[in-house]
């Protein structure tokens, strides 16, 4: 059962790794993009399906039970999570410019969108 999940994380992080770094470098932001979240939670939907399948139908024969289920997708999460989070680290450290950006990014876009949020909030009194 860890096997399956480590290998599956292995796969998670590298696809999580390719999408961040393929936006970054076409100029989509991907700390202020959300159209990543609704990626990033896809691809996690589809790596833990193919975790749970493998396991079920190779390792189990043919047998899933809820708990085995909950623990290899914990194990996905949990480990390409780390995985991603120290590469994340390092990129950081060796690319100053993805903070720097962001900062800015995120600043144009609350200076952009605050006209909005002052509209529904004197909308909502």
């Amino acid at each position: 059962m860890k096997n399956v999940g480590l290998r599956y994380a292995g796969v998670a992080a590298f696809l999580m790794i390719i999408v961040f770094l393929v936006s970054y470098y076409i100029g989509v932001h991907p700390f202020i993009e959300i159209s990543h979240l609704f990626f990033d939670l896809f691809v996690y939907g589809l790596v833990i399906f193919f975790a749970l399948n493998e396991f079920k139908k190779v390792v189990n024969e043919g047998i899933l039970h809820f708990w085995q289920g909950m623990t290899i997708g914990f194990f996905v999460n949990i480990f390409s999570c780390g995985i991603y989070v120290v590469f994340l680290v390092l990129i950081m450290n060796f690319d100053e410019n993805i903070l720097i950006g962001y900062k800015q990014e995120a600043i144009d876009f609350l200076e952009i969108k605050s006209v909005q949020y002052i509209q529904l909030s004197l909308i909502h009194i």
